[in-house]
C-alpha cells in the first residue's frame, strides 16, 4: 500500500506525491452510466473532521469538477442526511465517500474483499494526515499553476483587479475609505488593457496563432527586466489603434493620471495633496478604461475573423450567470486569496421542508402517498 512522508512542511512535491498517489489508486467517477449497477453498500469506516474541507480537498486530488450524479440523471435522491457523495473506482470495487448531516464523512465500499479495505484505508489516511494542510496546499499548486501559464495569470489578474477596483468604490460610498486602493487599481487596469491591446494588434497584424514571443515582454517580469508603465504607454500610442477617440488627447489624460497616482502613494507626505482629491480624479478619468475595453473588443473580433491568436468565437459571446459566477469563484480562489472558500459543496433538493405545501418536495410527494396508503 502506498504511504506518505508524515510530518513533512506543505510543498509542490509533496502535493504531487499526493496527488500521484491518488491518481495511481482511484478513478472519479462523475458519469452516473460508469456506476456500479448493483448498489450494496456497506460503511466500514468515518472521518471526523470537516465534510466542506473533506468535500474541497477530494475536487482538489481528483481535478475534476464536482457532479451529483443522482441530480445529472434527474433523479432525487430519497435522503435527506447526505449533501454531497464521491465516488471512486479501484481495481478492487467502488468507494463512497459521503458527508452526514454536515456532522462527519462516511466510507462504504460494494464489496468486502480485502484488497478493497485496504483501499478504504489509503483514502481515509491521506484525508486525514493532509486535510489540514490542504489551504496551504491549494496556495502552493495555484502559485505554481499560475507560474506555468502566465497568459492565464494575466487575465485572472485583470479580472481581479476589476472587481476590487469596483468593490473600493462601493467601500467608499459606505465606509468613507478604499480611494487610493481604487487609484491605483485604475492605473493598474488602463496598464493591463494596453498589454493586451498591444498583443492583439500584433497577432493581428502578424496574422499568426503564435504568440509565445510576446510573452516575455508583455507578460512576464523576471528579475528586474521588465516593461514599466511609460513604457507600454509609449509601445500602445504607437502600435494600438484607436477609432473614435483622440490618440494624442487619450495618452495626455494617461499621463496626468499617472502623475496623479504618483503624487497621492508617493508624494501625499510632502505636498498639500488630500486623500478627498482622489474620488474627483477617478471620476475624470476613469472613462479612460471604457475607451480601452471598446478598443479591446474591436481587436478580439478582428481576431477571431482573421482565423488567428488563442481566441474562439464562441468566447466573444457573453458568459451565462452560472458561467460568470464559476470564472470569479475561481479567481477569488487561485488570484486573490486561496485560504478562503467561496463555494457551498452543492446540496441535494430537499426532501422534506416546511417551504413546502404539506411539507413534502411535489416532486416526490406522490411516491410517499402512494407508499402510505399501501
Amino acid at each position: 500500500m502506498n504511504t506518505i512522508k508524515q510530518n513533512s512542511e506543505p510543498n509542490l512535491e509533496k502535493i504531487n506525491e499526493i496527488k500521484e498517489i491518488f491518481k495511481s489508486n482511484f478513478v472519479y467517477i462523475n458519469d452516473f452510466e460508469k456506476m456500479p449497477q448493483k448498489e450494496n453498500w456497506s460503511v466500514i469506516e468515518k472521518i471526523d473532521k470537516n465534510p466542506k474541507m473533506i468535500f474541497h480537498f477530494l475536487e482538489f486530488l481528483s481535478e475534476k469538477k464536482y457532479i451529483d450524479l443522482y441530480k445529472e440523471k434527474g433523479i432525487i435522491f430519497i435522503d435527506d442526511k447526505i449533501t454531497w457523495e464521491f465516488l471512486l473506482k479501484t481495481n478492487y470495487g467502488f468507494i463512497r465517500i459521503y458527508d452526514w448531516k454536515g456532522y462527519n464523512v462516511s466510507i462504504s465500499t460494494n464489496s468486502s474483499n480485502n484488497e478493497l479495505k485496504e483501499k478504504v484505508l489509503l483514502i481515509k489516511g491521506i484525508i486525514e494526515e493532509n486535510i489540514d494542510n490542504f489551504l496551504e496546499f491549494r496556495k502552493i499548486f495555484s502559485k505554481n499553476i499560475l507560474e506555468q501559464r502566465p497568459l492565464d495569470n494575466f487575465m485572472k489578474a485583470w479580472i481581479s483587479m476589476e472587481l476590487l477596483f469596483n468593490f473600493s468604490l462601493e467601500r467608499y460610498k459606505k465606509e468613507d475609505y478604499g480611494l487610493l486602493e481604487g487609484l491605483i487599481l485604475l492605473v493598474s487596469l488602463i496598464d493591463t488593457i494596453l498589454r493586451y491591446s498591444i498583443l492583439l494588434t500584433r497577432i493581428n497584424k502578424r496574422k499568426t496563432k503564435k504568440i509565445d514571443s510576446d510573452f516575455p515582454e508583455l507578460f512576464l517580469q523576471k528579475d528586474n527586466h521588465f516593461l514599466s508603465e511609460r513604457d507600454i504607454f509609449k509601445i500602445a500610442q504607437e502600435e494600438v489603434s484607436f477609432s473614435g477617440y483622440s490618440k494624442k488627447d487619450f495618452f495626455k489624460r494617461v499621463n496626468e493620471l499617472y502623475d496623479c497616482r504618483n503624487k497621492a502613494v508617493h508624494r501625499y507626505a510632502i505636498t498639500n495633496f488630500q486623500y478627498i482629491e482622489i474620488k474627483n480624479i477617478i471620476n475624470q478619468y476613469k472613462d479612460l478604461k471604457e475607451i480601452l475595453y471598446k478598443i479591446v473588443v474591436k481587436l478580439e473580433h478582428k481576431q477571431v475573423e482573421l482565423g488567428v491568436g488563442f481566441l474562439k468565437k464562441d468566447e466573444l459571446t457573453p458568459k451565462s450567470d452560472k458561467e460568470t459566477i464559476e470564472m470569479v469563484e475561481d479567481i477569488l480562489e487561485t488570484k486573490m486569496n486561496p485560504y478562503i472558500i467561496v463555494k457551498k459543496a452543492p446540496e441535494r433538493e430537499s426532501i422534506f421542508s416546511d417551504k413546502f405545501k404539506n411539507g413534502i418536495n411535489p416532486k416526490v410527494e406522490k411516491f410517499f402517498v402512494d407508499k402510505y396508503k399501501k
